[in-house]
């Protein structure tokens, strides 16, 4: 029985090979798996969470490699279409200036519609995840407005990524807006500092956060990342910050969906229990950022997203250890 749906891209990341080189210098890039939703989703499956990905490929080889990955790594992956109009979206991405650029013109993520999201799964599920990477452009942006509904009538609990990339929107203002439309219909809401700042006009997490929740009783749970300078989160009743765990950063792309597969883990654990998110304490709060933040730690280890991903074995034994400092930590090539 599917617990999780993770809604969204499924892409393969061109990952430079060479270290400190922009995009528009000559380079070698290794094809790796990936895209937002398909890195939770198997985020999610490693640390036992019964996942499902729905989402769009191209009919092409590519699109085979990631139904593949996807399904190798325990994620249900009936919910996967297949364009003969698109091929698969490539991400090229290099280190120097947070260089990333989407390939797609358009890219098969772009072209999912309403009619090929599957009902019958959201009355299944618990939770939906998802971010605004599909919604930057027609038909998907409608299906993925259509997920949200569904979500809502078959009382799913929500998380949000914003996760905004400016290069695949035409109108920063367009995405403002549908970033909020998504947020005020979420329950948890996970941005990047960059992204408090874009959406709320402020780089202070505690206050940011205040503002977060402030934009719609159904928010429960908001959580600012800072990559290296750690993460907050506040619920109505309790907040905390945690430092970043520290390792040498191979490969930073992914981080942030490893951190929020793992606080959805945490949170779907404690649910089991019995337990609301209203009632996490302080210390909760804690455990579950340590948890998250070594999580996005140990995927920077690596190139590449999926494959770095740890299982629950893995963090736990890095948490064990200490994860203020990772002595295995791989050297950049």
């Amino acid at each position: 029985m599917i617990q999780a749906i993770c809604l969204g891209p499924a892409v393969i990341d061109m990952v430079a090979l060479e270290a400190g080189v922009a995009l528009d210098s000559p380079n070698a890039y290794v094809a790796a798996p990936g895209g937002s939703s398909a890195n939770v989703a198997v985020g999610l499956s490693k640390l036992g969470v019964r996942t499902a990905f729905v989402g769009k490929v191209g009919d092409d080889a590519f699109g085979s490699l990631l139904e593949k990955t996807l399904r190798q790594n325990g994620v249900d992956t009936s919910g996967m279409s297949y364009s003969k109009e698109a091929r698969t979206t490539l991400v090229f991405i290099s280190e120097r200036d947070g260089g990333i650029l989407f390939y797609r013109n358009p890219g098969a993520d772009m072209l999912l519609s309403c009619d090929e999201i599957d009902e019958g799964m959201f009355k299944e599920a618990s939770l939906l995840h998802f971010d605004t990477v599909c919604m930057s452009h027609e038909p998907a942006c409608s299906a993925m407005i259509h997920a949200i509904e569904l979500a809502r009538r078959h009382r799913l609990f929500i998380s949000f990524d914003v996760n905004y990339r400016a290069d695949i929107w035409e109108n920063p203002e367009v995405a403002k807006e549908r970033a909020r439309y998504a947020l005020e219909r979420s329950d948890f809401v996970k941005l990047s500092l960059e992204e408090l700042e874009f959406l709320f006009e402020t780089t202070d997490m505690e206050k940011g956060s205040e503002t977060v929740l402030a934009q719609s009783d159904k928010i429960q749970l908001a959580a600012v990342t800072a990559g290296e300078g750690g993460s907050f989160a506040r619920t109505r009743n309790a907040s905390k910050f945690v430092d970043a765990a520290k390792v040498t950063c191979v490969d930073a792309t992914g981080c942030g969906d490893a951190f929020v597969a793992a606080i959805i883990s945490r949170l779907m654990h404690w649910n089991g229990q019995g337990k609301t998110i209203a009632e996490l304490s302080a210390d909760d709060l804690e455990q579950a950022l340590r948890f998250a933040n070594v999580a996005g730690g140990f995927t920077a280890r690596n190139k590449g997203v999926i494959p770095a991903l740890p299982d629950s074995s893995e963090l736990e034994d890095f948490v064990r250890r200490g994860f203020e400092n990772d002595p295995n930590a791989a050297t950049p090539s």
